[in-house]
């Protein structure tokens, strides 16, 4: 299939205590890689108290995941994180030492993926998957390094068009340590690395819950702890690979990725945006007609460049959503508590939970893409949520870059005949 394909598609996971899952949409053909994003939820739009969520990616051979979790109504926190590179879904438990529906790669199938699923039990609870593929996605890798220094340079043999970095800042993998934490962001290969990331952390065995979000609009990849951000990593490419430069060393941590090259005209856009109160959100700005876009948002202040919330309720939320498809899912928690309160849901459309005011917080009622962006139609919009984006779009060939957005504003020519646009923006010039 020629071009970048990025589609959607959500899945409700059987009852246990294991089953092969498959995740296809008709027509997609063979994948070259998959993103998971799980939360803890069996009804589709009802929330579900307790706060876990999983992310992880595969490439047909690599294989990575973080989860995370927060107990609900404990007067003690209970929390817990895991990391791992033998599945790419997991659902790890409050106390710290199980991990339940664990979804591993089986195989590439018509039209998707099959991922092998153990430890399912009694809950039917749904996963968002997003598939990739076209000839023009050249390479796709998904890896794992330790980030322990002030530098990390991880070598693939190629230059990424996008990574997606995520860690729950451990040092170890393959089992479950006390303490909530979620890790992820995006960088754009545009000339200017442009990224994003966000990150959450929930502590344990504590009477009075702290927990809290950071975003970031200047770091790929940052980590909080405590109430304060602890590190972030500047990420950069080269013709092999790419580099973490981090604020602080030694580390210690697992860092995960996954690292996607595309051909020359390939239509690559970060965006900002805020949720407005009610009615339509509209982005704009992209430079072109999106098919696929992914956001990820929480409560924050203004366009910051680094930004810490630790008020009174936090919220992560994730959704994907193609011309046909969207799905979403997000936790939420609340800090200075007696008694832990937090929640979890997934939807085929924005349906934002919001702990102390129940489910709908956001809600969509239909989405579009337009020529320089997309809107998505909401309603009962609470609070102030922000966050960050990335747009794809078709392959142009006689657009020979990967760029980040903006209005064209010049046209450059040979002899008469128009060759490319500039963009304001970042550009990345390939060939």
């Amino acid at each position: 299939m020629s071009g970048v394909n990025f589609k959607v598609v959500r899945v409700q996971l059987p009852s246990g205590p294991t089953a092969n899952v498959d995740f296809t949409v008709p027509g997609f053909g063979t994948p070259k890689a998959a993103m998971f994003f799980f939360a803890a939820n069996h009804i589709t739009g009802t929330s579900r108290p307790g706060g876990r969520i999983s992310m992880g990616f595969t490439d047909g051979v690599n294989q990575a995941c973080c989860s995370s979790a927060s107990e609900d109504a404990q007067a003690t926190s209970n929390t817990a994180r895991s990391s791992s590179v033998t599945s790419c879904v997991q659902n790890v438990y409050y106390d710290g030492s199980i991990v339940d529906h664990v979804g591993s790669f089986n195989s590439w199938i018509t039209d998707g993926v099959r991922l092998s699923f153990t430890n399912l039990g009694g809950n039917a609870y749904s996963v968002m998957c997003v598939l990739i593929n076209g000839d023009d996605v050249l390479n796709a890798t998904v890896g794992d390094f330790h980030n322990d220094a002030i530098s990390e340079s991880v070598t693939l043999g190629y230059e990424p068009s996008i990574l997606f970095p995520m860690s729950i800042g451990r040092a170890t993998q393959e089992s479950v340590t006390r303490r909530a934490s979620m890790q992820n962001g995006c960088v754009v290969n545009d000339g200017s690395n442009t990224q994003r990331s966000t990150a959450m952390r929930s502590q344990d065995s504590l009477t009075t819950t702290l927990v809290g979000t950071a975003r970031s609009i200047v770091s790929g990849l940052l980590e909080i702890d405590h109430g304060a951000i602890t590190n972030t990593a500047d990420i950069s490419f080269s013709p092999t690979g790419f580099t973490f430069d981090n604020t602080i060393s030694p580390l210690d941590k697992w860092t995960y990725y996954l690292a996607l090259e595309f051909s020359p005209g390939t239509q690559v856009a970060i965006f900002d945006y805020e949720w407005p109160e009610a009615g339509t959100l509209s982005v704009a700005g992209v430079g072109f007609e999106p098919t696929f876009a992914f956001m990820h948002d929480t409560q924050s202040t203004p366009t910051p460049d680094l930004h810490l919330n630790t008020g009174n309720v936090f919220n992560y939320m994730a959704v994907a959503f193609d011309a046909a498809n969207m799905a979403s899912l997000n936790i939420t928690d609340r800090t200075a508590q007696t008694d832990s309160q937090c929640k979890s849901l997934s939807d085929i459309k924005v349906n934002r939970v919001w702990v102390g005011g129940g489910d709908n917080a956001i809600v969509s009622t239909g989405w579009s893409f337009t020529s320089d962006g997309f809107d998505i139609t909401t309603s009962n919009t609470s609070d102030i949520f922000r966050g960050w984006g990335l747009a794809i779009g078709i392959v142009d060939p006689g657009v020979n870059k990967i760029f980040h957005g903006g209005t064209p504003i010049q046209a450059l020519s040979i002899g008469g005949t128009p060759i490319s646009e500039v963009f304001v923006g970042s550009i990345k010039v390939f060939g």
